[in-house]
């Protein structure tokens, strides 16, 4: 018998969908990402010998992915095995 957790991770295996025994799955992957950047410094020269600077740095970044298969195309068969 095979652990139930192996067969819930195969089920989320997609199976292929081109002919061949290796790069036999094609599909796209929908990737956006939304991103704020804001970078400030400002020196400020006391004397000759005196000098200080201030930075101040933000990112903000919305990332949306699917990088696997849709739905349709991830199942996968339920392995089975007898002792």
């Amino acid at each position: 018998m095979i652990d139930p957790t192996a067969l819930k991770i195969l089920a989320e295996i997609p199976l292929p969908n081109l002919s061949g025994n290796q790069d036999n799955l094609q599909y796209g992957i929908y990737e956006k990402t939304d991103y704020w950047n804001f970078s400030e410094r400002v020196d400020w020269n006391i004397t000759d010998s005196w000098k200080v600077f201030v930075r101040y740095g933000q990112f903000k970044a919305n990332s949306t992915s699917r990088t696997r298969p849709t739905p349709s195309t991830s199942r996968c068969r339920a392995a089975t095995a007898t002792a």
